[in-house]
């Protein structure tokens, strides 16, 4: 009689993890399947950012001067934005990686001096566009 117990006790102790395992593996394949949709939305709005800026600003030798107004983006998605003001000194400061020498130099080369000062603090490359504000 105990024996059939512990055989009943067993085999539903067995089927309920059976059942929790198949919940989790339900589980995880939804929260890989969010996180792939949140990827891919991410990933377009980089995307339409990515043209915008070509569409409105676009690359050329635009050189900038003592008082502009830049914001800093980091297309790749690994900085946060940034609006800095080129200093009376010529310098452009960077959050976390010092300053940058701006004044009387085009966009492309700035962009590239920029992702050359982030270098040290991030194994990825740095996607930079510097756009200019008005304020």
């Amino acid at each position: 009689m105990l024996q059939r117990f512990h055989l009943v006790i067993s085999i539903v102790l067995v089927l309920a993890l059976g059942a929790m395992l198949l919940q989790n593996r339900r589980l995880a394949a939804m929260q890989l399947e969010a996180a792939n949709a949140a990827m891919a939305r991410a990933e377009e709005a980089l995307r339409a950012e990515r043209e915008l800026l070509e569409r409105y600003q676009p690359e050329g030798e635009l050189v900038f001067a003592v008082g502009d107004v830049l914001e800093v983006r980091d297309l790749a998605g690994y900085l946060d934005r940034s609006i800095e003001v080129v200093q009376p000194d010529g310098k452009l400061p960077l959050p976390d990686s010092g300053w940058v020498d701006v004044a009387g130099k085009a966009r492309t080369e700035v962009e590239a001096a920029v992702r050359e000062a982030y270098v040290a603090y991030y194994s990825e490359p740095i996607d930079v566009k510097l756009v200019v504000r008005e304020e």
